[in-house]
């Protein structure tokens, strides 16, 4: 009798004891997620944009908002040749690109819509802030037309700045994370695709400028889709630490 009389006891302890944590669990998850600008947080991350590193805090319930900065630089030092009309659109002059260099700087505003407040799963919208560009410097037998530009090599030689985009750049994706981590540790997945917009060739070998010629049209080997020159894709992954 005693034996079952200290079970039943410790059995309404153990009952008691977890509904309170329990509740005291809700309690605390409530209190995280509410109150605008109540939870800071950083994370480092890493994708197609480069590395880098943001800033999270909250806003309501289902939404929160990151702020943050990437920075990605790539020099691609193997030769593209390329076939372009002459200025008199009679011949084809060949060429080649004898190295490139891609620079892109570009802060981040960034906000996080969680259908479900205690999900991990969110809708992402925001802008990319920046000004994307690839140089490279090639060399050519002649004039040539490219990008509706005469461009008339120097001993052979040209130079020339692919400026990628506009500077405001929309941002559209889904993300598998919280942003502000339930504990001070937090992981991450982003996969979206940020609108870079029309892009624009630049020379200092340019002589003039013709129409009816694209660099999207040029025979090109290129080591990319062309159409990761308006729409580009973001994958990334970051690690957040909770500052509060």
């Amino acid at each position: 009798m005693k034996t079952k009389f200290i079970a039943i006891v410790c059995t309404f302890f153990f009952i008691f004891g977890s509904f309170k944590l329990s509740a005291q669990e809700t309690l605390s998850e409530k209190a995280y997620e509410d109150g605008f600008l109540k939870r800071f947080g950083v994370a480092a991350k890493l994708g197609t944009y480069g590395p880098g590193i943001d800033f999270h805090t909250s806003l309501t319930s289902n939404l929160k908002a990151r702020v943050g900065f990437n920075y990605m630089v790539y020099n691609y030092n193997e030769s593209l040749d390329f076939d372009a009309d002459s200025p008199d659109g009679q011949s084809s002059i060949p060429g080649y690109i004898n190295g490139a260099k891609l620079n892109f700087p570009n802060a981040n505003i960034l906000l996080d819509f969680y259908p479900v407040k205690s999900g991990i799963f969110c809708i992402t919208a925001g802008a990319y802030i920046g000004s994307n560009n690839v140089k490279a410097k090639g060399t050519a037998d002649g004039p040539f037309v490219w990008d509706d530009l005469i461009i008339t090599p120097v001993n052979g030689k040209f130079d020339a700045n692919l400026k990628m985009g506009s500077t405001f750049k929309p941002y559209f994706g889904i993300g598998l994370g919280r942003t502000i981590s339930k504990s001070r540790v937090g992981f991450r997945f982003d996969l979206g695709a940020v609108y870079q917009g029309e892009y624009k060739m630049e020379s200092p070998q340019s002589s003039g400028t013709v129409s009816g010629s694209s660099f999207a049209d040029a025979n090109f080997d290129l080591p990319f889709s062309k159409e990761l020159l308006n729409l580009w894709p973001i994958l990334s992954f970051s690690i957040s630490y909770r500052i509060k």
